[in-house]
């Protein structure tokens, strides 16, 4: 992903900015239309790789004195009436972009720029240099939604929006973090701010950080835990408001010159942000990914020509999604399992017409309450509530059994239980209560993982995510739980404002229009459910191959074990010399985990898919193969 990279050392030392920066800058810059910007000062090197798209004035930008610069990733919004102050204040602006605005903000502001920041709306990361005292201060926005990863080198700071620029300092000793592993390998995911490589941590969210006389310290200026909950109102004014702030969102991110495309599914987030723009920014575009004839298609199909949208199609297939694979893991860099990146054709087609997507990142989190039933309403107190989470993100992963037949000898004896105690650990310091549930997924599984999927669309669109809008965000997050829950506040406030699009259109996850009542949905899903496993069952006697699932646009399960090629790479891959030498694993293991999928036995998709993915990573980020 485009981003900032950069360098601070002390003075003394001997470490050639000069030469290094380009090679950060250069490694993250995947076309040659990229824009790059590099600043050079004594004993600092930054640099800026962008898609020329947002704020695309050359940087950095310097104040009045040239004694502060800044450079910038993202965007904010609405700012207007803060600009006018400080202008009044004096503050002269020349470029009037965000990054000029956030630097007088900072100039003026500096004593209690942590207070003044989170008033800031956007999906941002800036980096300030302060030449009178040599001192770094970076800063992200309130959800960590632009990645950056520091290394302390003890006497100079590396940092860049993806690790592999910092692994352009040859001096840099590679190595595998075995916690981070565990981690992987038992959810999936990486928890916290932990990457797959000692010495490199991501920047938490909501962080001011600043490096000064080779000491670096962190400040959070925001946490979920400052929206108060209010008591239930009246739900038909609640219904209003959500509407009213979802349309403020969507129009927010419609701003500036670039053309705007939205991918869209049959699900219900990417059908209300093309529900909420208004007429006057039309024309835009639509994209749906999937099999021609899955509800997916259908259903975006039918939105497309209700809003009178133009409508288009990329189908994924095994081999579409194979030819990516090792692409995957370098743009991702082992945070994103292989299966669930498809998408890369569709990505050239969206920028056919657009230069920025919205997409409806979380939505189904944020308002919907996905995250929300199951783990508290079974849960007591917050030991038990840890012990149910650790359950459900463990169930489809290498479990706490299976570990020491996994893992060789050494390595067990060292990350025996790893990954359930780093759970624990996590939850007590990210929230207090099973009630802050969201908080704990939205800042782990939601950035540490889906986000990785809007990583891959950064390489080629801006992405804009109006789910993470601070007025609504804190409004929604203000409602009593119970009315997020299964998406009940969302489905009126959705059928209020937008009947057209969600009346009687179905819902992919259910095949039945919001609007339904819940006992017929729930018997068409038990239907539903039970033609799926009896297709399946068919499938698997080789009865009938006409029966198809029209739910789900994937199927890698039968993918890797029908395609030839593709279940070669799997084998020669994983059992390769290369990969049992390692010592991580037990090679025994690893061969039935591939048998058991390939005769039908089992359907290992989702452990093979990491077990790719981490071999992948080690040749590309630990032996240092190129892609």
């Amino acid at each position: 992903m485009p981003g900032l990279t950069g360098i601070i050392k002390e003075q003394g030392n001997a470490l050639d900015i000069e030469q290094l920066l380009p090679k950060m800058c250069e490694i993250i810059r995947y076309e040659d239309w990229y824009k790059t910007d590099l600043f050079l000062d004594k004993n600092i090197g930054m640099g800026r790789v962008s898609l020329g798209i947002l704020n695309p004035d050359t940087q950095p930008i310097l104040n009045e004195n040239k004694n502060l610069c800044i450079m910038m990733e993202g965007e904010i919004y609405d700012y207007g009436d803060l600009k006018e102050d400080l202008v009044s204040k004096g503050h002269k602006f020349v470029v009037n972009n965000d990054p000029e605005f956030i630097l007088h903000f900072y100039e003026e502001y500096k004593s209690d720029f942590a207070e003044k920041v989170k008033d800031l709306n956007g999906i941002f990361l800036f980096a300030i240099y302060d030449r009178n005292n040599h001192e770094l201060i970076i800063c992200n926005d309130r959800y960590g939604l632009k990645p950056l990863y520091l290394c302390d080198r003890h006497d100079y700071l590396l940092f860049s929006s993806e690790i592999k620029a910092i692994l352009q300092d040859a001096s840099f000793k590679r190595k595998i973090n075995l916690g981070a592993m565990a981690e992987l390998f038992s959810f999936g995911y990486v928890l916290g701010n932990n990457t797959l490589i000692e010495g490199i941590k991501l920047l938490p969210p909501a962080s001011i950080f600043t490096y000064s006389n080779a000491k670096s310290k962190i400040k959070q200026y925001w946490n979920w835990s400052e929206i108060k909950k209010i008591d239930a109102i009246d739900e038909e004014k609640i219904v209003d408001e959500l509407g009213r702030l979802w349309l403020q969102a969507v129009e927010r991110r419609m701003q500036g010159n670039g053309k705007i495309s939205v991918p869209l599914s049959g699900g219900l987030d990417s059908r209300a942000i093309v529900s909420a723009i208004d007429s006057k920014h039309l024309p835009i575009h639509t994209i749906t990914f999937g099999k021609k004839n899955c509800d997916d298609y259908t259903i975006a199909k039918r939105v497309s020509e209700i809003l009178k949208i133009k409508h288009h199609f990329v189908e994924i297939t095994a081999e579409r999604w194979f030819s990516g694979i090792e692409k995957t893991v370098w743009i991702t860099e082992g945070f994103f399992n292989v299966i669930h990146q498809h998408t890369w054709d569709a990505f050239d087609r969206m920028k056919e017409n657009s230069d920025i997507i919205l997409n409806g990142f979380l939505g189904d989190a944020v308002i919907g309450g996905s995250y929300l039933p199951k783990i508290i309403d079974a849960t007591k107190n917050i030991d038990e509530y840890q012990n149910n989470v650790f359950s459900k993100m463990n169930k489809r992963h290498v479990s706490i059994e299976d570990e020491i037949k996994l893992y060789n000898p050494q390595i067990f004896e060292s990350l025996s239980k790893y990954s359930y105690f780093s759970l624990k650990k996590t939850i007590d310091q990210e929230i207090k209560s099973p009630d802050e549930n969201d908080y704990f997924f939205i800042n782990n599984r939601g950035r540490r993982f889906i986000l990785m999927g809007t990583v891959s669309v950064q390489t080629k669109l801006e992405n804009r995510k109006p789910f993470f809008d601070n007025d609504f965000i804190e409004f929604v997050y203000s409602l009593p739980n119970e009315m997020r829950s299964n998406s009940y506040i969302y489905n009126k406030m959705l059928i209020k404002f937008f009947p057209a699009t969600f009346k009687s259109i179905p819902w992919q996850k259910t095949g039945m229009p919001i609007s339904t009542s819940k006992s017929i949905v729930r018997g068409y899903c038990l239907y539903r459910g039970g033609r799926f496993l009896t297709n399946n069952l068919l499938r698997k006697m080789s009865l009938s191959p006409m029966f198809k699932d029209n739910k789900n646009y994937v199927d890698y399960n039968n993918w890797m074990r029908d395609k030839k090629e593709l279940r070669n790479y799997i084998y020669s891959t994983l059992l390769s010399e290369k990969s049992m030498n390692r010592g991580y694993f037990n090679s025994d293991f690893i061969e039935k985990v591939i048998d058991d999928h390939m005769t039908g036995k089992t359907n290992n998709a989702q452990i093979l898919g990491l077990f790719l993915t981490f071999e992948l990573f080690n040749r590309m980020f630990i032996d240092g193969d190129k892609l």
